[in-house]
């Protein structure tokens, strides 16, 4: 008899990788827009004010602010992103200096000088002369 046991092969030893769900930013914290919020299957968070659900259900920050997060009846979860006093100052501060270099890029420019505009009367007279008839040629023989 032998003394050894026989080396079949196993049928295990496979595992994937982690898909990394859950909650990504929690109640009180700060996101700009395009943050990710949560990764999930299914809407087991579902989307609120201020935030996107994409194609896979990752919810993400469509708005700056602070995301909170609600209870529904039901015990269902609802997340949105609110605009708090800070970033409202923080975005209208980018506001300004957006128009800032819009203006100072402006006034930058050449200005182009614009020929005058022909009348009404001018322009008739020049489409008549354009679209006067030709004369047919015949044919010889």
């Amino acid at each position: 008899m032998a003394h050894k046991k026989g080396g079949g092969s196993s049928r295990n030893g496979r595992d994937s990788a982690g898909q990394r769900l859950g909650i990504k930013k929690y109640g009180g914290e700060q996101v700009i827009s395009g943050n990710i919020i949560v990764r999930q299957h299914g809407t087991k968070v579902r989307p609120g004010l201020g935030v996107g659900i994409g194609r896979d259900y990752t919810i993400f920050a469509v708005t700056q602010g602070a995301v909170t997060y609600e209870t529904l009846p039901g015990g269902q979860k609802k997340v949105h992103v609110v605009e708090t006093e800070e970033t409202k100052q923080a975005r209208i501060a980018l506001e300004l200096a957006r128009a800032k270099v819009r203006r100072e890029r402006d006034d930058a420019k050449p200005k182009k000088e614009k020929a005058p505009k022909a009348s009404k009367d001018e322009k008739s007279a020049k489409g008549k002369e354009e679209k006067a008839p030709k004369a047919k040629e015949t044919k010889k023989a």
